[in-house]
């Protein structure tokens, strides 16, 4: 199963070919307005008008309407539920990077909280520059992203993290951050490899350009 999750208003127009298409509040009118086969959405639609509710209403799409006087975001029930009734699936997120920056980092600490870290390796943010997976404690290898020359690690209660492989390598007894940025790949087909015993690791896929979101394969 493979889900896109519209959690906010992206600047591209997606071309992947997924099972389910979940809008996010005013993501959901977003996907309605540009003739997306929306199947379900979530939100308080506090961000969208009457009328603007009317067309995500007749879309035919599933609707979710929330209480806004509630503890989680409308995107963390939007994929609380999508991974409930289908805890396999491959999600990949538009739309939760940019925009008001509170938001922009509570989705993209989101998946390695308790409640999502067990799912984190399924989901993958994205935008026009960047990429964004979760990797679990253990020996992760990592391919390169078309496009996308820079890799990032952030530690989230990552212990012992160490890099291997890479254009700027680091041994576990030598950790002096949670943030490393601007790392690269050897070459194409080379693999990074991390490795760490415990919490998650956000790994950052970036481009100086603008990229074609319509040629990002699967992950």
């Amino acid at each position: 199963m493979r889900i896109l999750i519209i959690a906010g208003l992206p600047n591209s127009l997606p071309k992947f070919d997924y099972d389910t298409i979940v809008g996010v509040d005013a993501g959901a009118l977003w996907a309605v307005k540009n003739d997306l086969a929306l199947d379900v959405a979530v939100g308080d639609f506090d961000s969208v008008s009457d009328e603007e509710m009317i067309q995500i209403i007749q879309s035919g799409a599933e609707v979710h309407k929330l209480n806004p006087i509630k503890d989680e975001t409308d995107f963390e029930v939007a994929l609380s539920d999508s991974l409930e009734n289908h805890p396999d699936a491959k999600i990949r997120v538009i739309g939760a990077l940019g925009g008001r920056l509170d938001h922009e980092l509570t989705n993209i600490f989101l998946a390695t909280t308790p409640k999502f870290s067990n799912f984190a390796r399924q989901i993958m943010l994205q935008n026009e520059h960047n990429i964004i997976q979760y990797f679990s404690a253990g020996k992760n290898r990592i391919k390169q992203i078309a496009g996308m020359k820079y890799i990032g690690f952030i530690k989230v209660g990552a212990d012992n993290f160490s890099i291997e492989n890479a254009k700027y390598p680091l041994k576990a007894v030598d950790n002096f951050s949670e943030i490393y940025a601007s790392n690269e790949f050897l070459a194409d087909d080379e693999l990074i490899t991390i490795n760490f015993t415990s919490g998650v690791v956000i790994a950052i896929h970036s481009s100086d350009t603008k990229l074609n979101v319509k040629a990002i394969g699967d992950f």
